[in-house]
């Protein structure tokens, strides 16, 4: 392959991973939404509401794990791509990176932000619903 083609499916692979990137953020931002009002309905008993978001919820988690799989396919392709997301989502990151790169970086630290808060809230939910049968009180 050529040079030129090599630089352009490059590209084009830095592209594919940055959508793939801001739909999974948009996920998580959702989800946590979701998650939130789950614990709204919850402090006002609202079962209705509490089942139609749980629904909602696990359907959010549906896409996110066929995004997160959309992602894997395409680290797959190349080693050296693998190699070069997983410096860049990483704490202390790489050196020279593109612009789409930066953009990848940045939703990857804000997806971890809304993760952390989404698991503190669904751990107080799931101590509240399930009291010491929950899976956070293993």
């Amino acid at each position: 392959m050529s040079e030129a083609r090599s630089e352009t499916r490059r590209r084009e692979e830095e592209e594919l991973m940055l959508r793939l990137a801001q739909r999974e953020y948009r996920q998580y931002g959702e989800l946590e939404e979701l998650t939130r009002e789950i614990a709204s309905a919850m402090d006002h008993d609202d079962q209705v509401s509490i089942r139609m978001l749980l629904k909602m919820r696990g359907n959010t988690i549906e896409e996110l794990e066929k995004t997160r799989r959309d992602q894997q396919t395409l680290l797959n392709t190349d080693s050296e791509w693998r190699r070069r997301i997983t410096e860049i989502t990483a704490e202390n990151g790489a050196e020279n990176m593109t612009k789409a790169e930066e953009k990848i970086r940045t939703l990857s630290n804000g997806k971890k932000e809304i993760l952390k808060r989404t698991i503190a809230l669904d751990k107080q939910i799931s101590i509240r619903l399930a009291g010491e049968d929950s899976y956070y009180s293993k």
